[in-house]
């Protein structure tokens, strides 16, 4: 094949948003990369995914569980006060 079919081949791929990619920006347009590969996003707001999935760089993720403030703890020592 010539160097030129090679460079079109190249630019397909490129604009069909197929091929491998390690972050957001090797991917054209508003393609985000997920799993080595450009995909279109999914998303913008969390309200567009599914529940208990949030919306992060374009593509709907499980929610991480939160956990609950512990509460400080009391120390109490004797003789003390009166």
């Amino acid at each position: 094949m010539s160097a030129l079919r090679y460079a079109w081949i190249g630019l397909a791929l490129l604009l069909s948003g197929c091929g491998e990619c390690s972050d957001d920006f090797d991917c054209p347009g508003v393609d985000v990369c997920t799993d080595a590969v450009c995909e279109r996003a999914r998303c913008t707001r969390d309200e567009a995914c599914p529940p208990a999935q949030v919306c992060r760089a374009n593509a709907c993720v499980e929610r991480r569980a939160v956990a609950p403030p512990q509460p400080e703890p009391v120390v109490i020592t004797p003789g003390q006060g009166s």
